[in-house]
Order: C-alpha cells, then structure tokens, then sequence
C-alpha cells in the first residue's frame, strides 16, 4: 500500500526527492513549481515513508500527509435550483479538494420535492463510480427522514455522507453531519470553518476504512501505477488521469480509446488482463476498475 504526501521545499535539489521516490517504488503524481518552491504529490510506500521524511528534513522541506490524496468523491445537491444548490454544496467540495480529492459537484434531475423526489438508476450509477458521496440536503427533518433517506440509502457500494439543517436525525445507519442546510452565504466564520473540518475529518476516516478493506484483497497493480504508464505511453495530460482508490478514469470516450488503453502493458501484462474497462456515465470518459489480486494471480 502507498501514502500519499506533499513533499513543499526549494527547487534546488528536488531531483535528489524525486530520484528518491522513484527508487523506493513510488510515484510523482503532480508537481507545481512556483519560482524557488517546489510543491510535489507523491505516492510512497508505507514503509518507506520515514526515508523520505528524513530526505525531506535533510533537504530543509515539510512532508504533509494528503489523507484524501487518490480520491474521487461526489457532492451532491438535491437539485440543480438556486434553493437546493446553496453555497454549502460548493465550500464543501473545495474544502474536500485542499485535502486531496478531486470533487465532482452534481445536481439530481428530480430531488426536488417530497413525493417527486428521485434517483434515477443512471444516477445511482453515476454516484457509485466514485469512491464516496457527500449528499447535501436541506433544513426540515420531517423531509429529510421521510423522503431523502430512502434515496441515499439505495446507495450500497460506496460510503456515504449525509449533511443537513438539524443537528440530529433519527437515522442510525446514516452517517450524519448537522448544523449546515440552506445557507445563501460562503462559510467563513470559525464556527463554519469547524463544520468543514468536521466534514473533511469524517470523509477521510471512512476513506480510510476503505482503504483497509481494500487492502485485505488489494488492487493487482496500484492506481497509481496505471496512472504512470497511461501518461507515458499515451498522449494523455496528467489531469486526463483521474485517481480512484481501486482504479481510474479516463478523460476520453470509450469507443475510441478502450482498445489503446487495453493494450497498455504493466508488469508484462496487459491492462485489459488486470483490469475492467468500461463507459463511465460521465459522458465522454472511461472507467477503469482494476481486479483484486485474488482474481489475477495464477
């Protein structure tokens, strides 16, 4: 299994982390320079994060954990209008991005409403693609007991995170965050500023058990590794190369890229051997979810 960190130091000698890094196994997955800083996203294996800690210190850098690094979660509004798509929804998934996730905002084509409320099973599709949804709803607990529950609870692959207006809900099997709803204004208070944290903190604790059921039966080649290799055999960007806990999706149509990208090889094998490959319901992009060893090995 990898960490994934952000190595912050000077441009000078930054070769020395990144040959490091390479070394140990790992991976560079973003790097951002900005005049004599270096900002670096790396993926390290466990047990060689101390090496690399005590780089970082010997070049006068900061190692910081990134616990969201890797990740793909949804934020979802109730629907697209004004009064379901508050400035919540929004803080929410930024405050998720500067821990290290990428964020997909979407809207249901019919939350709106106590009986005309819907998931539509393209939706449920949708949502289960990512590795965990943060459903945003809003300020009455008759509503949100009574109608937007039975919705999210019909998703059962990912882990997911409800907030709301009240401080409770009579929802045990809910993981539930109080005290948001409806706001018409950019959380900037320190109050509002502890929600979000309380948000981040709970998203990263069930990405982490995620993580840890995934590695009882791990993925047979990393994500991060895929990632590597499309990049460099592909004329693909970095952010054409969206990380998953158990795959990746490809900014591209499956129709015109699933044959370039089954025949891509990692460890003497092709990916279509290690991995399913699939339309996303993004429209325009590809999903790859790559097999448990358990399915792989001979």
């Amino acid at each position: 299994m990898y960490e994934t960190v952000i190595y912050e130091g000077g441009v000078y000698k930054a070769d020395e982390m990144r040959e490091l890094v390479e070394d140990l196994g790992g991976f560079i997955l973003q790097e951002h320079k900005m005049q004599l800083e270096i900002h670096m996203i790396m993926a390290v294996p466990i047990e060689d994060l101390d090496v690399v800690e005590e780089k970082a210190e010997e070049l006068l850098g900061e190692i910081k954990r990134v616990p969201l690094a890797g990740t793909e979660i949804a934020v979802v509004g109730m629907s697209l209008a004004r009064h379901h798509m508050p400035h919540p929804v929004c803080d929410i998934a930024e405050y998720l991005r500067r821990h290290g996730a990428r964020t997909n905002v979407i809207g249901l084509a019919r939350g709106y409403g106590r009986e005309l409320a819907q998931l539509r099973p393209r939706e449920k599709r949708l949502l289960e693609e990512h590795d965990l949804v943060v459903f945003v709803v809003g300020n009455f607990r008759d509503c949100i007991e009574k109608y937007k529950l039975p919705l999210i609870r019909r998703i059962e692959r990912v882990p997911v995170v409800v907030v709301g207006g009240p401080e409770e809900i009579d929802a045990d099997d809910v993981t539930y965050i109080g005290g948001v709803g409806r706001k018409p204004y950019r959380f900037r208070k320190g109050r509002e500023i502890t929600k979000l944290d309380e948000i981040a903190d709970t998203v990263s604790r069930l990405i982490e058990e995620r993580r840890k059921e995934l590695a009882e039966d791990p993925p047979a080649v990393p994500p991060m590794l895929v990632k590597d290799r499309l990049t460099r055999e592909l004329p693909l960007r970095d952010r054409d190369v969206v990380l998953q806990l158990d795959g990746v999706r490809v900014h591209r149509p499956y129709r015109k890229w699933s044959d370039r990208l089954a025949r891509v090889e990692i460890h003497d094998r092709k990916l279509e051997e290690v991995a399913r490959i699939r339309p996303s319901e993004i429209r325009g992009h590809t999903l790859i979810k790559i097999k448990p060893k358990s399915e792989v090995e001979v």
